[in-house]
């Protein structure tokens, strides 16, 4: 037993925090981005229910093509697909984060790492979805940087309008274009 890698029990419980944190944060900003996408497609370019789904569809492609490969980063690779220079909400560029900009090693982290690592991933997943919406539309549709900057801002322009309330932004989804995101409301929901 390799007594570098045991782990406390109370390690394991602000591992288990930090995972948790970041599922939630993530399942959030899903939410929040998405639907706020949903919106700003039907508003100024007139997408339907089909397309939408099209582009949902290939987002998750993207997704599982990146969580497959741990040295690739979305983030990074929005930047060299799109020329888009994603930032976190602290207005922080990748390029100056090393673990999000590193090749990582082949070798698993140890706990402590990965504990700093999830702490940090937290307040990047809003751009890493940001970044998966652009690769989507990129590849899907062929956008390129000025679509794609001002899809973001309409985006950003349907948040506020919904005081980044996720469950207004959810609702102004359903509301506005039809779109049943979670499923609740299936008589009612147009496609």
């Amino acid at each position: 037993m390799n007594k570098f890698r045991t782990t406390s029990k109370q390690l394991k419980k602000m591992i288990a925090k930090a995972e948790k944190e970041v599922n939630l944060e993530i399942e959030k900003q899903l939410d929040l981005v998405n639907c706020s996408m949903v919106i700003a497609l039907y508003r100024f370019w007139n997408y339907r229910t089909d397309r939408i789904s099209k582009i949902l569809y290939k987002q998750q492609e993207i997704w599982n093509e990146c969580g497959s490969d741990s040295n690739m980063s979305m983030i990074r690779k929005c930047d060299e697909e799109c020329d888009i220079e994603l930032t976190n909400y602290e207005g922080v560029s990748y390029k100056n984060i090393s673990w999000l900009n590193s090749i990582k090693d082949t070798k698993p982290l140890n706990d402590y790492e990965w504990l700093i690592f999830r702490q940090n991933q937290k307040k990047w997943t809003k751009a890493q979805i940001l970044a998966c919406v652009c690769l989507a539309m990129h590849r899907a549709e062929g956008w390129g940087f000025k679509r794609l900057s001002e899809l973001m801002n309409h985006m950003e322009d349907v948040l506020d309008e919904n005081d980044y309330d996720r469950n207004k932004v959810i609702q102004a989804a359903f509301d506005e274009c039809g779109y049943d995101w979670l499923g609740q409301n299936n008589e009612k929901a147009v496609g």
